[in-house]
């Protein structure tokens, strides 16, 4: 958690320097940059989990430098990770079809990004296995909750 608010806290910074040394016609100029240059603003969007891996990979750079376990936050990256390709697929298909995708986002791409990172969380966390491995018995069938979250994400 601290690593993501230090990513957010520093985009949040270099928008602040940004304001400050530019003038009120520079940001209007910045925006405009940004809604007609998708790369441009790709990286602005990616920014923050760009900021979060870097920041990331520095702490087990350090952990590993110090002797101490660093597994958790090996197992953390695949998270940015995703959330780094959830921004990067939203900007390219902005780009490709604009503001008529707010809709598939926000009841179609947004779940799955939520529901796949929360399965990737719960089988980070200690004891979700056996969350997870949980039996459900419906009469004579029996299901895990693994297998019923597979089949509600692919449902």
């Amino acid at each position: 958690m601290g690593i993501l608010f230090i990513s957010w806290l520093a985009f949040k910074g270099m928008g602040i320097l940004w304001n400050r040394n530019h003038s009120s016609d520079d940001k209007l100029q910045i925006e405009s940059l940004l809604q007609d240059n998708y790369w441009l603003t790709a990286l602005y969007l990616l920014l923050t989990p760009i900021l979060a891996l870097i920041f990331l990979y520095i702490a087990i750079a350090w952990f590993t430098n110090q002797g101490l376990p660093h597994s958790l936050l090996q197992k953390l990256t695949t998270l940015i990770w995703l959330w780094a390709f959830y921004r990067f697929l939203i900007t390219l298909l902005f780009a490709r079809f604009g503001e008529s995708l707010q809709p598939y986002r926000n009841w179609i791409m947004t779940p799955i990004f939520l529901f796949l990172a929360t399965y990737q969380i719960l089988s980070i966390l200690p004891g979700s296995i056996v969350l997870v491995d949980a039996i459900i018995f419906f009469g004579e069938t029996s299901v895990t909750v693994r297998n019923l979250l597979v089949a509600l994400m692919i449902l």
